[in-house]
C-alpha cells in the first residue's frame, strides 16, 4: 500500500506457505534373525519423518552398549516407517550381544531399545569312553563304550 497527497494506491494481494518444522526420525529396534553361531543379523524400523535421515546401529557384548560399534550409516528419506537392516559376521559363538538402531537428522536423534540375541554354541566334538569287554571266549568277546554326542547328531562304532 502506497499513499501521498494525490491518494491511495494497494497491491496485489499474495500469500505464501511457511516450510514445516523439521521433526526428529522415529527409531524402533526389532528382532535379530538368521542368529547362527558367528553371524546374525539386526532389524529396525526408522521414520526420518519428512526430513533427510542418516541410521545406523550400535552393537556390543555390554548391556548398556559401552563400548559399542557402530556400522556404517544408511540414508532414509520420507514420511513412513522403513526397514533397516545389518548382517553382522566374525560373532563369537554362544556370546549374548545387545544391539539398537539409531537415526538422526537435523531435528535431532532417536534410539530404538536395545534388544539382545546370543549366538549358538559351537559344535563339542562327541565324548567317549571305551569299557572293559565281557563274555570274553575263544572266538567271541562282547565290546561296549559310552557316547555323549555334546548336543550334535553323533555315530559311534568299533574299530
Amino acid at each position: 500500500m502506497a499513499t501521498n497527497s494525490a491518494g491511495t494506491t494497494r497491491g496485489s494481494i499474495l500469500s505464501f506457505t511457511t516450510q514445516p518444522v523439521a521433526a526428529a526420525p522415529s527409531a524402533s529396534t526389532t528382532a535379530a534373525t538368521s542368529v547362527t553361531t558367528t553371524t546374525a543379523t539386526v532389524n529396525g524400523t526408522v521414520n526420518p519423518n519428512g526430513t533427510a535421515t542418516q541410521a545406523f546401529f550400535e552393537v556390543s557384548t555390554n548391556s548398556d552398549l559401552s563400548n559399542a560399534t557402530t556400522s556404517t550409516p544408511q540414508s532414509f528419506t520420507g514420511s513412513s516407517d522403513q526397514a533397516v537392516s545389518l548382517a553382522l559376521t566374525g560373532l563369537t559363538p554362544n556370546t549374548r550381544y545387545f544391539y539398537r538402531v539409531v537415526a538422526t537428522n537435523s531435528a535431532g536423534t532417536t534410539r530404538g531399545s536395545i534388544l539382545s540375541f546370543t549366538t549358538q554354541p559351537a559344535a563339542v566334538a562327541p565324548s567317549v569312553t571305551t569299557l572293559a569287554a565281557t563274555n570274553v571266549g575263544i572266538t567271541a568277546a562282547t565290546v561296549s563304550g559310552r557316547v555323549n554326542p555334546n548336543g550334535t547328531a553323533a555315530q559311534a562304532f568299533f574299530g
